[in-house]
């Protein structure tokens, strides 16, 4: 074969390549771009716009259009019934941003090509086209992710605070559990409910009652979760027969006036459930949501999310946590970094991803005392610096690049701090709860809870009879 169709014969294969796998990224990804593309951009092109554009179509984001830029973006083209070209012009960016089309062309111009016939304009000097934030496409008031207004929409003022269903409410799907391990999903999205407050005041949320659906008993479930976003709000407060309620005198969350929150409700299931079952969750009445002045919420009740199976597996993948007892008795205040814990964590039956740890400082020293913490492992310290909040919680969070453990492999995690003060007082490091600690089966894609000693987790603490780690005079 002569280099001429060896090189033909390479470029089809690769172009064929990318029109399978770069149509799929393009596809799932193009939406939630967190970058935005003004320009029309074709082979030859350069700088961030370029990479935007190649990070959402899925090959390697150099800033360079070339040739594999090209063909994924024909193939995404194509996918969207638009002239697959290669050119990433106006109507492919409003297809990217989900907007209408409109070519934005100068006056005169009907293509991007040569220059307008009444004004001289390059005609591929185009209107910029703005992506709109993720969850705020398509004119909504109120982000679908954050439940915060969307900017330039006007937010209704209706006087009362209501709930709805979020228009991105989990599907219906499966939840999995191992009954031979004790592990099953960790917090799984199992419903997502929009709170909005239409008065000009910030309400607080003090209940949330959720009444369970399905072909399933109360005891089938080991616990349940309030989110916003990746932070959790609250755990279960209490059950009874079939209402699962939440529940803060001093507010499970607030709402600020005129605005909105998406809140959504993550699963535990419990490992002695005998299936099949279905589960799911609705919010019955206005009386299920009461605010901290008393009063409740209105809204077109049920308010109801869709319903899960469960299906039961042999090899569900987890992080089992042992050596949870090592810390310094005594330590003396100082400027430089100290080792405060360390724990080892080893993965079981899949490859793990490990993304986040939500630690609990417990004892009588304040957040101040304590400063600049870091997790490592062999040395090597994992994702940035963290400092503890006015909650006495530090987070560790590695959701973007997740630390990925082999099955069978086990890693020392070491924390560090500076403990700048604090003299004569005792502290000591925990994690609360299976949700304050987030790893993720990469087999199959699900976040599992962790054990502790091949036992169910409750609560990681190093000193559980004792004070912890004592600072020196």
């Amino acid at each position: 074969m002569s280099n001429l169709l060896k090189s033909k014969f390479f470029l089809g294969v690769m172009i064929v390549a990318v029109l399978v796998v770069g149509a799929v990224a393009f596809s799932n990804t193009a939406a939630a771009a967190d970058c935005t593309i003004t320009s029309t951009l074709r082979v030859g092109s350069k700088g961030e716009q370029v990479k935007c554009l190649q990070a959402a179509v899925g090959v390697t984001a150099d800033g360079s259009f070339g040739k594999m830029t090209k063909a994924a973006v024909q193939a995404w083209q194509s996918a969207k019934g638009l002239v697959a070209d290669g050119i990433f012009g106006p109507k492919s960016r409003a297809s990217f941003t989900g907007s209408s089309v409109s070519t934005g062309l100068p006056a005169g111009c009907t293509s991007t090509a040569g220059f307008s016939s009444t004004t001289g304009t390059k005609c591929d000097a185009v209107v910029v086209v703005t992506a709109p934030v993720t969850g705020c496409e398509g004119g909504a008031v109120y982000n679908s992710n954050t439940g915060a207004p969307c900017v330039g929409a006007v937010v209704p003022t209706t006087g009362s605070v209501t709930v709805s269903l979020a228009s991105d409410n989990p599907a219906a799907g499966t939840l999995l559990v191992d009954n031979t391990t004790g592990v099953m999903q960790n917090a799984a999205p199992i419903a997502k409910f929009v709170f909005s407050n239409g008065t000009g005041a910030e309400v607080k949320i003090n209940t949330v009652k959720l009444t369970r659906k399905g072909i399933a008993a109360d005891g089938d479930i080991n616990n349940l979760f309030l989110y916003e976003g990746t932070t959790k709000l609250a755990e279960l407060s209490s059950v009874a027969t079939k209402v699962f309620s939440f529940n803060n005198s001093a507010g499970l969350f607030s709402i600020p006036a005129n605005s909105s929150k998406a809140i959504w409700v993550g699963i535990n299931m419990a490992v002695a459930t005998s299936g099949p079952t279905s589960i799911g969750f609705s919010i019955d009445s206005a009386a299920d949501v009461v605010l901290s002045s008393g009063t409740t919420a209105g809204g077109s009740f049920p308010v109801k999310g869709n319903e899960f199976l469960t299906a039961f597996i042999t090899d569900l993948g987890y992080i089992d946590l042992t050596s949870t007892t090592t810390f310094p008795a005594t330590l003396d205040p100082k400027p430089e970094a100290q080792e405060v814990w360390r724990f080892t964590a080893t993965a079981n039956s899949q490859k793990m991803k490990l993304k986040r740890i939500v630690m609990t400082l417990v004892g009588t020293t304040s957040p101040g005392d304590i400063q600049d913490l870091t997790l490592s492992v062999g040395g090597v310290q994992v994702g940035d610096v963290a400092q503890l909040g006015t909650d006495n919680k530090v987070t560790f969070d590695w959701s973007a690049t997740p630390y990925e453990l082999l099955s069978g492999q086990n890693k020392v995690f070491v924390l560090m701090a500076k403990v700048v003060k604090g003299t004569g007082r005792a502290f000591k490091f925990t994690i609360r709860s299976t949700a304050d600690f987030v790893s993720t089966d990469t087999n199959y894609n699900a976040d599992t809870v962790p054990l502790l000693a091949a036992a169910a987790l409750t609560v990681v603490d190093p000193d559980s009879t004792g004070d912890g780690t004592n600072i020196n005079n």
